[in-house]
């Protein structure tokens, strides 16, 4: 009788480590989770500033970054 109580006893530690182990491991997945939303975030929010900045306008009207060497391609070709 006494084994038997003793077996259950040491079940119930080994069942109670094993649960804690995995809530840890759960745990870990989680914030590796949160840090990647994290990262994709900030990429988001980066490539969202780039968009922003490539159609902006200067003061004259003439779009910034990419169109204004498109525009200066052509003013070139009219010239020429």
């Amino acid at each position: 009788m006494d084994i038997l109580l003793e077996e259950i006893v040491v079940r119930e530690k080994n069942a109670k480590a094993k649960n804690k182990l995995q809530d840890w491991d759960k745990n870990k997945k989680a914030e590796k989770e949160k840090a990647t939303v994290e990262v994709r975030k900030q990429a988001m929010e980066r490539m969202s500033d780039t968009k922003k900045r490539e159609n902006s306008y200067d003061e004259s009207g003439i779009a910034n970054g990419k169109k204004k060497v498109r525009l200066e391609a052509q003013t070139m070709q009219l010239i020429i």
